[in-house]
């Protein structure tokens, strides 16, 4: 079910533009908050000024935490989209992003989608094997869709699975959950989630209004 693969793709671009811009900020580096106000203003603009500059870094250190400390989004992976297609739950933190994403009605399976930085990224799309282990369950080895390299993406690869139903997917879904996916022996994803059961409701009934 490749179809869906165009708009998985952009919401991972989306996700990842956001998560490389919070790896690289620069803590020490306030110096766009810092420039001395022009000398022909007020007392009172330059009260203004900084307090707009307070409420700037304010808003970028409350994103920036929140991203740092894992946060879930919900959306509609392709627009226009009928009630409960595409319906897509995505969790980001620092170590990287996972997708679950449904399918219109002509499929009840869905998405699962794992993007970061260690993942391959091949000159084009492939399907390789890879080693998945998630929590409480033992490593299991299954095909995957690799995604192919995209400038966009800049050094995030995606990996791509395919889940037979929605139903069981959502049905798996614990309040944390940890997976850890090999290629070759080589771990090249590791990531957790907190907040499943809240993430799995939401799409319960995103899901639920096909």
């Amino acid at each position: 079910m490749l179809e869906a693969h165009g708009a998985m793709s952009a919401q991972a671009q989306y996700a990842a533009s956001l998560h490389a811009s919070y790896s690289d900020r620069d803590d020490d580096d306030d110096r766009s908050y810092r420039s001395p106000p022009a000398p022909t203003l007020t007392p009172e603009e330059r009260a203004q000024l900084e307090a707009d500059a307070a409420a700037v870094r304010a808003e970028r250190d409350a994103r920036y935490e929140r991203w740092f400390n894992g946060y879930w989004d919900f959306f509609q992976g392709r627009d226009p989209a009928e009630p409960g297609e595409f319906c897509t739950a995505m969790y980001q933190n620092p170590q990287g992003i996972i997708s679950l994403s449904g399918f219109d009605k002509s499929w009840d399976g869905g998405l699962l989608m794992f993007t970061g930085e260690d993942i391959p990224k091949p000159r084009r799309l492939r399907e390789i094997t890879v080693t998945l282990t998630q929590t409480g369950e033992t490593p299991a080895r299954v095909k995957v869709y690799n995604s192919a390299r995209d400038p966009s993406m800049g050094d995030f690869g995606t990996l791509i699975f395919a889940v037979p139903t929605m139903e069981a997917a959502l049905a798996g879904m614990t309040e944390e959950q940890e997976f850890a996916i090999s290629i070759d022996g080589r771990e090249v994803f590791r990531m957790g989630w907190k907040g499943g059961l809240q993430a799995r409701d939401q799409l319960r009934t995103c899901h639920g209004n096909r």
